[in-house]
């Protein structure tokens, strides 16, 4: 059975909770963790990823300010979650305001990162996507021209 790994469109409902699909619900379990991100979305986290992005934090110095910064968005905005029975999850208030999710039956997307998920609104997401189109021109430093990732034998 082929599942679908790409973003996928959702309809937020009165109550600001997203409905996953099977194969979401299925990757995410029953418990989630949601929390602010970057670029305005909302990250979605398993309890193992959570708590892995958690340690990572409590490691840092602790007088930092940029690392207070990062913390203060990246992990003290979260809130655990359920999964409902029929496999939704709503989103806290906080998130909800900091994603521009404040309309019911809102359109967002959701898209799978390295260990976590994204809830992007919708229009959000679209822009994002269009200025990763300027990424191209500079993405050849990274990854050459075939896309390929160049690696320092590479450039000797």
């Amino acid at each position: 059975m082929a599942r679908d790994l790409g973003p996928t469109l959702h309809k937020l409902d009165s109550a600001t909770r997203l409905k996953l699909n099977e194969d979401e619900k299925r990757e995410l379990g029953t418990v989630v963790y949601l929390a602010s991100g970057y670029d305005n979305r909302v990250n979605v986290y398993r309890p193992e990823d959570w708590k892995r992005l958690k340690e990572t934090f409590d490691r840092l110095p602790p007088y930092d300010p940029v690392a207070n910064d990062l913390r203060s968005l990246l992990v003290e905005t979260g809130s655990q979650c359920e999964v409902d029975p029929q496999g939704r999850i709503r989103i806290p208030d906080v998130q909800a305001d900091w994603a521009g999710l404040d309309d019911a039956h809102q359109m967002v997307f959701l898209t799978r990162a390295r260990d976590h998920w994204e809830i992007w609104e919708r229009s959000r997401y679209q822009a994002y996507l269009r200025s990763v189109n300027e990424l191209k021109a500079r993405s050849e430093d990274y990854f050459g021209p075939q896309g390929v990732a160049q690696t320092e034998e590479d450039d000797s």
